[in-house]
């Protein structure tokens, strides 16, 4: 078991994640602890408690242990402290006696793994799909849960001045459509030649970012606040900028803008009010322990339901797709990785990297998909599909890269 404190000596109150890293006498890594707190902010002359426990046993021998926090409101990683301590032989038998690694504790730690409930959701997609017609009405409530949980991180401060968000609504447009959007049309342009393909990556590019974003960027890093305000700066600029993309490169699509808000409202608005009830009434602290299991699970009714859905087209048009999976990789690996980089050049915050790495290679699949399926054909949706199991690939890789 580790325990730390972090003390706030200055005037103003951050936001702080722990990690505790324990290595060998040579300095190899062997182990890490997520270190949590009953709240991560830590208030002006005020400290607070963050706890970590490491389950299975270690060797006799000698070890360092590393502490180190990272701020959110400074955007820098702070090391706290080095110690080293010694587990004898003694100790190490009875630590071994009392772990149980037994077979139901494996599954929990399975069923909690975040990487390997997404592998299971796609694996559960492509061979067993029966349930996904079912499980398809349980997407909004799934996506709900997973929106009102993860804001739960982000403090009700960012709203008291509504100019101080212009500049990440902004952001968010940008990423999406200026940068992804222009990509994604630029790239189909280039290497599609059927008309029914090139009608979905059009209504991609369209798409606003993916509502997923904002709980993505909670268990990724990221900087929770501008993934919100950006998100919500792009939705609404949806409301415009998609029948523009219609009417300049389709030719018979037409546009909800009612649909659009209703997805905003449902999706956004109303899980983030939620959260913010949870917050009011001091559920936070009940609820922490589960969050992540929650969120977690809930993607995976997602993502089990999108594959599920279309695995026929996955499975039966395996050649045809190439040239889709490889628009679908460059948009959001190569693509991701340059943000990143150019990012870096500038010396942005590694947190601020992460939501703009997001805004700029999630698009709305869902509803790219569903357009494409009412107002064209079953083949329009197909880049929408394909850029969904390469978004699950995309973001396990994000999750080992953080």
């Amino acid at each position: 078991k580790v325990e730390a404190k972090l003390r706030n000596e200055g005037i103003i109150g951050f936001l702080a994640r722990g990690k505790a890293y324990i290595y060998s006498n040579d300095w190899r890594r062997i182990a890490t602890i997520p270190l949590d707190a009953s709240r991560r902010q830590v208030l002006p002359d005020d400290n607070r408690w963050f706890t970590g426990i490491m389950a299975p046993p270690l060797p006799a021998g000698n070890y360092k242990l590393r502490t180190i926090f990272a701020y959110d409101s400074k955007y820098k990683r702070k090391i706290m402290k080095d110690t080293e301590f010694t587990i004898n032989q003694e100790m190490s038998d009875v630590w071994a006696k009392n772990y149980k690694d037994d077979g139901m504790s494996k599954l929990k730690i399975l069923l909690r793994n975040r990487n390997g409930i997404f592998f299971l959701a796609m694996a559960a997609g492509l061979l067993l799909p029966g349930a996904a017609p079912v499980t398809r009405h349980l997407i909004l409530p799934a996506l709900a849960l997973a929106m009102a949980l993860s804001t739960m991180e982000i403090e009700n401060e960012i709203f008291i001045r509504p100019r101080s968000l212009l500049f990440p609504a902004l952001l968010g447009i940008i990423m999406s459509y200026i940068i992804l959007g222009n990509i994604l049309i630029g790239l189909s342009a280039l290497l599609i030649r059927d008309e029914a393909l090139w009608t979905g990556f059009v209504l991609l590019a369209a798409a606003p970012p993916a509502v997923a974003v904002i709980p993505f960027s909670g268990f990724l890093r990221g900087n929770g606040p501008l993934s919100l305000i950006g998100t919500v700066g792009a939705y609404l600029g949806a409301l415009v900028i998609m029948p523009l993309i219609a009417l300049t490169l389709l030719s018979s699509a037409a546009f909800d803008p009612l649909k659009l808000l209703m997805i905003t409202l449902e999706l956004i608005v109303l899980p983030l009010a939620f959260s913010r009830l949870l917050i009011r009434k001091g559920w936070k602290e009940r609820i922490e322990p589960y969050r992540g299991t929650a969120v977690n699970w809930s993607f995976f009714t997602v993502l089990y339901t999108m594959v599920g859905l279309n695995r026929d087209v996955l499975l039966g048009q395996t050649w045809s797709l190439l040239p889709v999976a490889f628009i679908s990789l460059l948009s959001m690996f190569l693509l991701g990785f340059l943000i990143d980089w150019v990012c870096s050049l500038f010396h942005i915050p590694k947190e601020t990297r992460m939501s703009l790495v997001l805004l700029g290679t999630l698009k709305n699949q869902g509803l790219s998909s569903g357009l494409a399926l009412t107002l064209f054909s079953q083949e329009a949706a197909i880049p929408s599909t394909v850029s969904t199991m390469i978004m699950i690939g995309y973001i396990i890789w994000l999750d080992f890269r953080k």
